[in-house]
């Protein structure tokens, strides 16, 4: 050892256990990866994040994830129904495809027209 250098001890981070919290979360971790959770985020601009104060105070709720959740179920029964309800196009009767269209585009009828009833059923 050269005479600058100063003699140090250096924590072993191998033996060192690691603290309860850090225990938890590593644990939390891994049983949302066993379930196949995946988590979602949401960036909110000051006014969407008003409305949602004002929705999680009117409705009593407190958890986020398990509003997003509720809603996420909700929109999903809608667009079940609506598949039901509009599986082929009111004017030709040819059946609904992503990126469709049809010779009567623009008739309210058409389930492809922007402003037609299959579309304005579809807003939440």
């Amino acid at each position: 050892m050269k005479h600058n250098q100063r003699s140090r001890s250096v924590p072993n981070i191998t033996t060192t256990p690691p603290k309860a919290a850090t225990l938890r979360k590593r644990a939390e971790r891994e049983r949302r990866r066993a379930a196949n959770q995946v988590n979602k985020n949401v960036t909110l601009s000051p006014s969407n994040q008003t409305i949602l104060d004002e929705v999680m105070s009117y409705t009593g709720r407190r958890n986020f994830s398990a509003l997003m959740v509720d809603l996420l179920l909700a929109y999903h029964g809608k667009v079940t129904e609506h598949k039901r309800d509009h599986a082929c196009c009111g004017k030709c009767g040819d059946p609904y495809q992503l990126n469709g269209h049809c010779l009567f585009k623009g008739d309210s009828a058409c389930q492809y027209s922007v402003s037609s009833d299959s579309q304005r059923a579809l807003k939440p």
